[in-house]
């Protein structure tokens, strides 16, 4: 299903025309990756992009059954970008999250009803890029952390939010709240932010990423920093 979509929704190169669902779609097309400039090292789009790159990044993606249709109705709707349900509520995410939709405001940390306690302002906040908004189909949580490291932009200090603040305002805030967590995503991010700069030091853990345990769109990643490199000691892990 994805790939049908990704006809028209995905930042891609065109191979050869005439893709016809079930085909092998990468005989047709090249996805953009995040493994150059047109991307912050943690997947976020430094342009406007179609999403289905993001959407594969998602955890909610990688690990579960999220499709384009959980979210957007393919023939229309009364809602905002044809989606299913109000973005505004929790109903789209309440169908997997069922506990979390229930209650927000307990892992949110925010008052009822305020931005900050909507699934889409923490984890699909806009991206201001090239005067469009797209949402972040990462499905991502914030991790000011990254902000500091790597230069990433979080939603805690996006403009509808706290843009107010310094990211070392959040970043204490959710170590506080959800300990661990933000130097876990550093851990996650930082051998694609030193890949993307050169950085040979990266090559060891890109090396690890090459696993299938790896979400696909990662996998990718590392094999063409590794190749960027040029990482000899790679050459029989990529072949494998």
């Amino acid at each position: 299903q994805i790939e049908v979509c990704a006809q028209c929704h995905a930042a891609k190169d065109v191979i050869s025309l005439g893709y016809a669902a079930g085909e092998s779609f990468y005989d047709h097309y090249t996805l953009y990756l995040p493994d150059d400039k047109t991307f912050y090292p943690d997947g976020q789009p430094a342009v406007y992009l179609y999403p289905v790159a993001l959407h594969m990044m998602s955890s909610c993606y990688a690990e579960a059954d999220l499709v384009c249709t959980t979210c957007h109705d393919p023939h229309g709707s009364d809602y905002e970008v044809d989606l299913v349900a109000d973005k505004r509520t929790t109903e789209l995410c309440a169908s997997c999250h069922e506990e979390i939709a229930a209650d927000p405001t307990a892992p949110s940390r925010h008052a009822f009803a305020s931005e900050g306690n909507t699934c889409v302002g923490c984890h699909m906040p806009y991206h201001h890029v090239t005067g469009e908004k797209m949402t972040d189909h990462r499905i991502a949580s914030p991790s000011p952390r990254n902000t500091l490291l790597f230069g990433v932009p979080n939603s805690c200090n996006a403009a509808e939010c706290h843009a107010d603040k310094a990211a070392e305002w959040s970043e204490r805030h959710v170590e506080a709240w959800f300990p661990g967590f933000q130097e876990r995503e550093a851990d996650r991010i930082r051998p694609y932010a030193q890949g993307k700069q050169g950085n040979r030091a990266a090559i060891p853990e890109l090396r690890k990423r090459l696993d299938a345990s790896t979400a696909p769109v990662w996998r990718a990643v590392s094999a063409t920093l590794l190749g960027q490199l040029s990482a000899v000691s790679a050459v029989e892990d990529l072949l494998e």
